[in-house]
């Protein structure tokens, strides 16, 4: 046999041609590289009996040093069941302590991983989930002490985490170290610390832990008492830490020491070494589990030293022991008591024959299929192997296994065992030792197996359908490891494919034409027959029926009765491949024609009216499955159209609602629904804008003054086809009203009055448009619309278009209507009269104004007071508006006043003033404005008296007789009438 190992990998035994014997190592695992050595705890095997744990799955942890160039730091390792490494997780970096070395590992049943060691001056303890990934990093440590080194740990079934170590309490001496124990709970919060410091209060170092099913603790070791005497110490907390016993053994002398503990029913038992004197036995104890009390002592001796290193109990009470005894000569010694502590068997495995040295078993554990295993040191003739052994409950040796790593590793041992569920024995050492941090050191895990491995192959296929290729992926496992082999895959139908396997694991092809249930069988061939049996497997594998498409295509349009090609797309879909069988039916339910694959085409005649669905099946067959498609297709026949005829008169518009527009008398022997391509256009003929909607109603305006046939077409369809309509509209014609032009407006002086007349005055003449040309004007008929100063009395403008009329003489404006009637007539709504003309006659504004002064006097006496009457007369023929009268003051008068009054006893707009005068009056025709004048003539001197009055029109009237505009009356004065004094 050869073991094939390489650093950092995991490395699988080869065989030869020649069968081997069980066990064997079937994985062998290093961590650890040149230049980064790694090791099982600190390298000492005797601390890494807890650096190892396998949980119910089949995985495995293991724990070391490893050394990164500055610093050594835990690294953990899980292991998947067949020996491959699923992880890997190196503890952080500490700055203040680098130095790391871990002596536990635990796990929880949801498999997260707990490791615990130190790094000189704390208890480091960390806990990984399932994939790895770091949850927590707590510390402990002891006020004012310096070393801290656990040394045991345990994980409870709530993930609860109890870390045992030797604590240092102060100072530096050897004699400051207790027992420090802590728990965690699963999150990492500390519940509780407990402290034992022995009754001298001398050097005590704790070197395992225990728990029982009611959450107490047990730890124990070596405390050192009077007279420098070591005991085995061992100490109960219940769940909260508070401490129940402490119970110590010894003989009296230097250097007992317990290794393990174990509860055991109502037992605790603990082993280790005792000094008897000329040499050490392994002495192992029990005690009552509730009291403390010693029940009983069980001694293996031997002529040399004899060694207690590992405890483990079986189901019925039995407890085992692995270390070392000279029996006779020194060798990995494994021995069963039963619960009273009565030795059933001891056995001593001594690995190399002639060679009894320091053989040494460390750890043990059950095989839950049955045996106990022991594994530890081996003195061979060049340094030391892992040696492990096997016996079943009887004591009978089952089997034996050494490893010597390669050459130059002379230091080898195992430190650590766990027997899996499935009975593969899993030991942890270090390969190489060398305590140096530049050598080739490896945390070495070995996989064992007793007897040839029962294989499976596992098949795997992912579903597939007719004539899809699929892969048959084969999984070979044994217990652990990865088989070496080949594989023949076969399917039942005469195909097959062959494996050969890579890690265990391969994959080929299949394929197969006909759909159903296949037996897929994989015939594994064992390259190692010895480690791996060959094995047949076999599964169904379902082969669905591969799916197919189908469209089907048509020329969307027939008549009834007549053929058109029906066309089909049939295939297989991808990944499905093959021939199908059987044929593709086309048809709308009532008529139908077939297609036989490949072709594609078939006539299809359909006799049935209206919109069909023409459906395309294929109805499947054992391999492919059926399909179906399905198209819109119509059977028309051609709607009907029959012509339509309006009119309107001339110049109106037509309106047709849709009841009875251009589809009212066209017909659809389908019943279809007919629609009109609406839209806005010019209609033939005369012309016009035609506005056509979807429901055949429509709207028509014919051109200004046009008459005749106006056409248009329409196009109406049933939603398949269109025909064409057409449409004759007649517009009747009617009479126009005629139009004409006028002269100027008229003007005139004011008080012209009496007979005028205009030649023309009426021209430019039209009967209408030009199919009126043959009309006349029978009449113009005039209208006065307004003549508010009444200025003319007659007015009217004959056939020709000449105008008379007469003026009154006032002055003024006359607004004349004119409308010309022409001889066309009414009739059909004509219009024979043309709209109303309008021009003006005006006559300027004129009055006569007359003013006259009057006192009735011709003498005037100095000094008397006279009136004199200013008259202001209109004699027309217009009313003056807002006239001037002005008078001026004598120059020898005083008392100068006015008053104002008026003939048509309206009164004055000013009724009276003095001194000079001007005021502005209305004088209508007729009427007579006096003004009169009182005053008082001075006597002195004696000068005449002279009054003035002038009248004048407004600027927009126009003085007819200006010479009656002013007025004057002098009068003499004196003391004398007629001219004498007296």
């Amino acid at each position: 046999m050869k073991i094939l190992a390489l650093a950092g990998c995991i490395a699988a035994v080869l065989f030869g041609t020649s069968a081997l014997a069980a066990p064997a190592i079937v994985v062998t695992a290093r961590s650890g590289d040149p230049g980064a050595p790694e090791r099982l705890a600190d390298g000492v095997a005797d601390r890494g009996r807890h650096t190892l744990a396998v949980d119910a799955a089949g995985n495995t942890y293991v724990v070391g040093s490893r050394w990164n160039g500055t610093d050594w730091r835990y690294r953990t390792t899980k292991y998947a069941p067949d020996g491959s490494v699923a992880w890997n997780a190196m503890q952080p970096p500490e700055t203040e302590n680098p130095g790391q070395f871990p002596y536990g590992v635990g796990v929880d049943a949801a498999g997260n991983v707990y490791v615990t060691g130190t790094n000189y001056v704390q208890f480091v303890t960390i806990k990984y989930d399932s994939a790895g990934t770091q949850q927590w990093l707590r510390r402990y440590s002891f006020p004012g002490g310096v070393y801290q080194q656990p040394r045991a740990m345990a994980v409870d079934a709530a993930g609860n985490v109890y870390v045992t170590g030797r604590s240092q309490a102060g100072g530096a001496g050897i004699d400051q170290f207790d027992y420090g124990t802590v728990k965690y709970d699963t999150d990492g919060n500390e519940l509780w610390t407990a402290r034992y410091n022995g009754p001298d209060g001398l050097q005590d170092e704790v070197l395992a832990l225990a728990l029982d099913p009611d959450g107490n603790v047990y730890v124990t070791g070596g405390s050192k008492g009077a007279g420098g005497r070591n005991d085995y110490a061992t100490v109960k907390y219940d769940a909260s830490g508070v401490q129940q016993w402490a119970s110590r053994y010894g003989n009296g002398r230097h250097g007992d020491q317990a290794n393990a503990v174990v509860v055991n029913g109502d037992s605790v038992v603990v082993t280790g070494i005792s000094n008897t004197g000329d040499h050490y036995d392994a002495i192992t104890v029990g005690y009552d589990r509730a009291t403390g009390v010693q029940q009983w002592t069980a001694t293996v001796t031997g002529p040399h030293n004899n060694y207690g290193s590992a405890l483990v109990r079986d189901g019925q009470g039995n407890v085992y022991l692995a270390g070392a005894a000279w029996n006779p000569g020194n060798g990995l010694t494994t021995a069963k008591f039963d619960a009273a502590g009565t030795q059933q068997w001891l056995r001593n495995y001594l690995p190399y024959s002639g060679i009894t040295g320091s053989n040494i078993a460390y750890a043990v554990a059950l095989d839950p299929t049955g045996g106990v295993v022991s594994a530890g040191r081996a003195t061979g003739f060049d340094g030391f192997d892992y040696g492990v052994v096997k016996y079943d409950d009887a004591g009978t040796q089952l089997w034996t296994q050494l490893f010597n790593g390669p050459p130059g590793t002379l230091t080898d041992e195992a430190g650590a065992v766990a027997v899996r569920n499935d009975g593969v024995v899993v030991v942890a050492g270090t390969e190489g030792y060398s305590q140096g941090s530049t050598g080739n050191d490896r945390r070495t895990t070995l996989f064992i197996v007793d007897g040839v491995q029962a294989t499976s192959p596992r098949i795997g296929i992912a579903p597939s359908v007719t004539g899809e290729p699929y892969a048959v992926n084969v999984s070979v496992r044994g217990k652990v490891g990865f088989p070496a082999g080949s594989v023949l895959v076969s399917d039942g139908d005469g195909h097959s494919c062959g494996i050969a396997l890579a890690n265990g694991d391969g994959a080929c092809t299949l394929a197969n034409a006909t759909a159903g249930g296949k037996t897929v069988t994989a015939t594994f061939s064992s390259d190692a027959p010895a480690l791996f049996a060959s094995s047949a497997n076999a599964t169904t594998h379902v082969v669905n029926k591969a799916t197919t498409r189908l469209t089907v295509a048509t020329p969307g349009l027939s008549r009834p009765g007549e053929a058109f090609d029906a066309s089909v797309d049939f295939g297989i879909v991808a990944p499905g491949a093959g021939t199908t069988t059987g044929d593709i039916t086309v048809g709308d339910g009532v008529d139908s024609c077939t297609i036989a694959p490949p072709a594609t085409h078939c006539a299809l005649t359909l006799t049935t009216a209206g919109a069909r669905t023409i459906a395309a099946s294929y109805a499947g067959d054992a391999n492919f499955l059926a399909v179906g498609a399905s198209v819109a297709h119509r059977v028309n026949r051609v709607a009907t159209t029959t012509a339509d005829s309006y009119s309107l008169a001339e110049d109106g518009s037509l309106t047709v609602a849709s009841a009875a527009g251009v589809l009212a008398n066209d017909d659809d022997a389908d019943g279809d629904t007919l629609a009109v391509v609406p839209g806005t256009f010019a209609a033939g003929g005369i012309g016009g804008t035609v506005v056509l909607h979807a429901d055949g109603s429509f709207d028509y305006t014919p051109p200004a003054d046009a008459n005749g046939t106006a056409t248009f077409a329409y196009t109406a369809g049933d939603g398949a086809e269109s025909a064409t309509g057409s449409v004759e509209i007649q517009v009747r014609p009617v009479n126009d009203p005629p139009s004409f032009t006028l002269g100027a407006n008229l003007t005139h002086a004011a008080a012209t009055s009496g007979a005028q007349s205009v030649a023309g005055f009426a021209g430019g003449v039209s009967t209408g448009p030009a199919d009126e040309a043959g009309q006349s004007i029978d009449a113009f008929a005039t209208t006065v619309d307004s003549d508010p100063n009444d200025i003319v009395s007659t007015v009217g403008i004959d056939a020709s278009g000449n105008l008379s009329y007469t003026l009154t003489g006032r002055g003024g404006t006359a607004t004349i209507g004119v409308r010309a009637r022409d001889n066309g007539g009414t009739g059909d709504g004509g219009n024979d009269t043309s709209a109303a003309r309008t021009f003006t006659i005006t006559v300027a504004s004129g009055v006569d104004l007359a003013i006259g002064v009057s006192n009735g006097r011709s003498f005037i006496v100095g000094g008397s007071e006279t009136t004199y009457a200013v008259d202001v007369r209109n004699l027309g023929p217009d009313t003056a508006n807002q006239a001037r009268v002005s008078v001026a003051q004598p120059g020898n008068v005083i008392a100068f006043v006015w008053t104002c009054s008026r003939s048509d006893a309206t009164p004055c707009a000013v009724a009276a003033g003095t001194g000079a005068m001007e005021q502005f009056v209305n004088v209508p025709v007729g009427v007579t404005v006096t003004f009169a004048f009182t005053m008082t003539v001075l006597s002195q001197p004696e000068s005449p008296v002279t009054l003035q009055a002038f009248v004048a029109p407004a600027a927009s009237q126009t003085e007819v007789q200006p010479a009656n505009n002013s007025a004057s009356d002098t009068d003499p004065v004196g003391i004398f009438a007629s001219g004498f004094e007296g």
